[in-house]
Formats: C-alpha cells, sequence, structure tokens
C-alpha cells in the first residue's frame, strides 16, 4: 500500500495523516510505503506522525517504508531530531516498492 504525501506536513495538516495511517496500518497490510518524496516542509507535529506510525506498524508487525526522494526537508527534520537511523529512506518510490511483495495499492494523502 502507498501513501503519497506532499506540500507541507505541520501541524494542520499531520492529524489527517495520522488518521489515514492509523487505518491502513490497522489493515491487513503486510506492508505501507510512505512515499514523501513531495514534501516542502515537514514540521515538529509531522515528526511525532512518523514516530506513531513506526510504532504502530511494528506492533503489528508491518513493514513500514519511507521515501525521501529531493524532499530536504524530510532529511533535515530527521537529522535534527536525531532520528535517521529509527527512518532509513529510500531514495526513489521503485526502490521502496522492489523490497516489498506482493500486489500495490496506491492511495494520496494530505498536501
Amino acid at each position: 500500500m502507498v501513501v503519497r504525501v506532499g506540500g507541507d506536513l505541520d501541524c494542520r495538516t499531520a492529524p489527517d495523516l495520522q488518521e489515514l495511517l492509523t487505518t491502513r496500518l490497522s489493515s491487513m497490510a503486510d506492508t505501507v510505503v510512505l512515499d514523501l518524496s513531495g514534501l516542502q516542509f515537514i514540521g515538529v507535529a509531522g515528526l511525532e506522525v512518523l514516530v506513531r506510525a513506526r510504532r504502530q506498524a511494528g506492533s503489528r508487525g508491518i513493514g513500514l517504508r519511507l521515501v525521501g526522494g529531493e524532499a530536504r526537508c524530510l532529511r533535515r527534520a530527521l537529522l535534527a531530531a536525531d532520528l535517521t537511523d529509527s527512518f532509513p529512506c529510500c531514495a526513489t518510490l521503485q526502490e521502496a516498492l522492489a523490497t516489498v511483495s506482493g500486489r500495490t495499492r496506491e492511495l494520496r494523502a494530505v498536501g
């Protein structure tokens, strides 16, 4: 399952993504790919959503893959929050999907 996020991920948009990810990570999916390559900005609220998603995915045995692409803001935010080891990012969606077996379904999220 692919969830694409673009634009700003901040206190205004983070609750929408949190709701979507909570639903997706409660489903029967084996892996959720979160494509953040379209982000222009990520704030603390956005990072909190990622941390919660990682915890939820881990507790349910679901793989969580992040696609960072050209989103420099994501790399900077993960580095500033000392989360780079917790969230290894794939450079492209194709790279992330190559690690996933089975069928994928794509969804658009915030942004």
